[in-house]
């Protein structure tokens, strides 16, 4: 389970990562010294979390955290970008996924096997207000 930045460094969202599809990771460098500062900076301000997002998902299995009818953040090998969308419907090895486009919810529904996940954003900012947005 990941912490996502915003480009403030603030806490954005959280991510689980499928460790099979890593190929990189770097321990030190500069950029992230610097998030870091940003990071204890945000945190000595009260201004890391400026939502209060839930960040105490448990790190057992990927397939409990994602639930129907919830709003998710896919990131899937297939894809090349993040695809936002409901949770219409969970089974053993994949899920379906009603995709978000133009700020409701499109007519067509994906087949994304768990196996094949990168990453799935569980919570984030924007999540929370698009969450807010179709349930006003």
């Amino acid at each position: 389970m990941f912490e996502s930045l915003n480009n403030l460094g603030q806490l954005d969202g959280i991510l689980l990562i499928n460790k099979k599809h890593l190929i990189h990771t770097v321990h030190q460098s500069t950029e992230l010294d610097y998030y870091q500062y940003l990071v204890n900076y945000h945190h000595k301000q009260s201004t890391f979390n400026p939502r209060n997002l839930k960040i105490d998902y448990p790190q057992s299995e990927l397939k409990s955290a994602i639930k129907k009818q919830e709003l998710v953040g896919i990131d899937n090998y297939a894809f090349d970008n993040t695809n936002i969308g409901v949770v219409t419907a969970t089974f053993e090895d994949y899920f379906l996924l009603q995709n978000l486009n133009d700020y409701s919810l499109s007519d067509s529904i994906q087949k994304i096997h768990f196996d094949d996940l990168i990453a799935v954003k569980l919570t984030s900012n924007t999540q929370v207000l698009l969450t807010n947005y179709l349930n006003r």
